[in-house]
Parts: C-alpha cells; sequence; structure tokens
C-alpha cells in the first residue's frame, strides 16, 4: 500500500498549487463555450459515424457519389 504521508503530501501539492490554476482556466468563458460545443456536437458524430459505418460501399450511387467529390 502507498505510503499515506507521501500521497497527502502530494494531494496538498495539487490544492495549493494546480487546481487553482485549473479552477481559473476551467471559468475562462471561451473555453466554457467550446466544451459545450463539443458535447452538444458529440451524439450527431457517434450516429453519423454508425450511420457511416452501416452504409453498403457497393451501391453505384454511393460510387458516383464518391467520385464526384
Amino acid at each position: 500500500m502507498a505510503n499515506s504521508k507521501s500521497s497527502g503530501g502530494l494531494n496538498a501539492f495539487v490544492n495549493k498549487h494546480i487546481m487553482p490554476v485549473a479552477a481559473k482556466i476551467g471559468s475562462f468563458k471561451p473555453l466554457i463555450a467550446v466544451r459545450d460545443g463539443i458535447a452538444m456536437a458529440m451524439p450527431l458524430i457517434i450516429v453519423g459515424s454508425l450511420i457511416h459505418f452501416q452504409l453498403p460501399v457497393g451501391l453505384i450511387g454511393y460510387q458516383k457519389l464518391l467520385f464526384m467529390v
């Protein structure tokens, strides 16, 4: 088992030095907007990727679409 004194020291260091910086960065409005945008787009990305894997590649219309692009 890990030494409780050393892990307590690490926790104290992180809470004292790193957490205030992380809290300031986490409350930065542009980063919050990017985070929320990614969170809102994620279900569409997942559904789109699942549909993409279900498409049969041998369809003529799909092949024509690929040649047009």
